[in-house]
């Protein structure tokens, strides 16, 4: 999540859906994820699994990252990239 320049951390974000939950018990809450961001590691992947099936989303939405130069990631794939090869 630190490369996403989130300001909000996993457990706020916890607390949050949980609040949202106590006020309005029928309220339906998506989500989105983009899969494949530059630097992003198996570990990563498997933290992020558990964190789904507790919040239970009503609807989730798996995208592949894409290299598109508008993106912040875009320049963090040089920046991964470079420093894959820094330390080889």
């Amino acid at each position: 999540m630190k490369a996403t320049k989130l300001q909000i951390t996993r457990k706020e974000i916890v607390a949050l859906f949980y609040n949202i939950h106590n006020v309005i018990p029928s309220v339906c809450i998506p989500t989105n994820l983009i899969a494949g961001l530059p630097g992003e590691s198996q570990e990563d992947v498997n933290d992020l699994k558990p964190f789904i099936e507790e919040m239970q989303f009503d609807c989730v939405g798996v995208f592949t990252y894409s290299h598109e130069g508008v993106t912040r990631a875009y320049a963090l794939e040089y920046f991964f990239h470079k420093r894959k090869r820094n330390k080889g």
